[in-house]
C-alpha cells in the first residue's frame, strides 16, 4: 500500500470545457489548488499521488470513463479519494462506483455547497 499523501492539490477531470473551468473557478474560490484536465490520460500521465488531496472526476468521457479510471488507480494501490460528477446516473454504475471506494456520487449540475462538502468530507475521511 501506498504510504498517505499529503493533502495539497484538487485534480479535476473533465472533458466538458465550461463544467471543468467552472469547477475549478470554485474549487479556487474556496481556496483550494487545483489541477485541471481534459481527459482520464491526460490526468494520468499529470498525476501525483505525493500531492493529491481529492480527485473530481466526471463519470461520462470518450476513452476512459471515471468508472475505469477510478478502477485504474485503485489497482494501483492509490487511496486518494475520488468524488464523482455525472449527468447521467444509473444505479449498476452507481454500485460499482461505490465498491471502487468513491467518497460521493453528485448529479451534475449539483449546487456548488453540495461539492465543496463532498470533497471536504472526502479530504476528511
Amino acid at each position: 500500500m501506498l504510504p498517505e499523501p499529503k493533502r495539497d492539490i484538487i485534480y479535476v477531470v473533465d472533458d466538458d470545457d465550461a463544467v471543468r473551468d467552472a469547477t475549478q473557478f470554485l474549487l479556487e474560490t474556496y481556496g483550494f489548488k487545483v489541477r485541471a484536465f481534459p481527459s482520464a490520460a491526460t490526468f494520468l500521465a499529470a498525476f501525483s499521488y505525493a500531492t493529491a488531496a481529492c480527485i473530481v472526476l466526471d463519470l461520462h468521457m470518450p476513452k476512459m470513463g471515471g468508472l475505469e479510471l477510478v478502477q485504474a488507480l485503485r489497482s494501483w494501490g492509490t487511496r486518494t479519494p475520488v468524488v464523482i460528477m455525472s449527468g447521467r446516473r444509473n444505479t449498476t454504475v452507481d454500485g460499482e462506483l461505490q465498491q471502487a471506494g468513491v467518497a460521493a456520487i453528485l448529479s451534475k449540475p449539483c449546487e456548488d455547497e453540495m461539492l465543496i462538502g463532498a470533497i471536504r468530507a472526502a479530504m476528511a475521511a
